[in-house]
C-alpha cells in the first residue's frame, strides 16, 4: 500500500519530464519491481513530522538525482527513520537530501533488497548514499 505523506499534490513535485526519474526508468525498463511511487515530499522538519509511523521503505532525493533506498520496521516507523536523516545520525550522506518518498509494507527489509538490486540492474550502480559507508 502506498500513501502519499499528506494524500494531496499542493508539495514540490520533480516527476514532470524529467528523463532520469524513476517514472521515467519504469516506462523504460518496465514493472518487474517498481521503485516507490508517488509524489516526492520536500525534505522539512515539518512534513517529516507528518510522515508515517508504521514500517516501510522510503527514498532520499537530492533534487533529481535518488540518493538512498531505506528501510523501517514497526518499532522504528518510517518518521522516526526520516528523522535520523535529517539530523545526519544514519548516513552523513543523506542529511541534505532535498525530497523523500514512502511506500508503508510488512516487509520493509525485502522491498528495499528489491528496489537495490534494480536500481543496480538498471544503473550498475547503488544509489549514491547506499554505495558509501556513511
Amino acid at each position: 500500500m502506498v500513501v502519499p505523506v499528506d494524500g494531496k499534490d499542493r508539495y514540490p513535485s520533480l516527476e514532470g519530464n524529467d528523463p532520469y526519474s524513476l517514472d521515467a526508468w519504469h516506462r523504460t525498463v518496465g514493472t518487474a519491481t517498481k521503485g516507490i511511487a508517488g509524489k516526492r515530499t520536500a525534505f522539512t522538519d515539518a512534513l517529516i513530522s507528518r510522515a508515517s509511523e508504521l514500517g516501510g521503505v522510503y527514498a532520499l532525493w537530492d533534487g533529481r538525482t535518488l540518493i538512498f533506498y531505506g528501510s523501517a520496521d514497526q518499532s522504528v516507523g518510517l518518521r522516526e527513520r526520516l528523522r535520523s536523516h535529517k539530523r545526519g545520525r544514519r548516513r552523513s550522506c543523506t542529511r541534505h537530501a532535498s525530497h523523500f518518498q514512502l511506500e508503508i509494507g510488512t516487509q520493509p527489509v525485502q522491498r528495499q533488497a528489491a528496489l537495490l538490486q534494480e536500481h543496480f540492474r538498471v544503473h550498475g550502480h547503488h544509489p549514491e548514499c547506499n554505495s558509501l559507508g556513511g
